[in-house]
């Protein structure tokens, strides 16, 4: 089976339909093995990475629903091992009130692991979640 072709079928069993990685993105699952339990991570993450344009895209359900698909996100530093990514949902509805949640996440392609904390709602402890990533081929 095709990489691509494989991506769709993972995106569409995940719910995420219409979502298509580039043929220059390399894109990653990632799974949560430590998660707070207060929300606003999901328990997967997938980045949609294309390394010659130093650009990273990201999605997960809250993006899915807010954004209707992958956003862009800015890449606040870059190096041989990590990637510092950042972005914000805007106007989440909670049964609290409206939130813009601010992202931050590090990317580590080589050990394939993730770490998202969130910053902007009032919670004693941030919401937060760590994990492995795969490469989705």
């Amino acid at each position: 089976m095709k990489p691509r072709v494989l991506i769709s079928l993972v995106l569409l069993a995940l719910g995420w339909s219409g979502v298509a990685a580039s043929a220059a993105e390399t894109v990653y699952e990632c799974k949560a093995s430590h998660k707070s339990p207060n929300g606003f991570v999901g328990p997967r993450t997938i980045f949609f990475v294309d390394d010659k344009k130093g650009t990273v895209r990201v999605l997960d359900g809250i993006i899915q629903r807010y954004n209707g698909g992958p956003m862009q996100v800015e890449v606040k530093e870059r190096s041989e091992t990590s990637y510092r990514l950042s972005w914000t949902v805007v106007d989440l509805q909670t049964t609290e009130g409206k939130y813009d949640l601010n992202y931050t996440a590090i990317l580590r392609p080589k050990v394939r692991k993730y770490q998202v904390n969130v910053v902007g709602i009032n919670y004693r402890r941030r919401p937060r979640a760590e994990g492995n990533c795969t490469i989705v081929q």
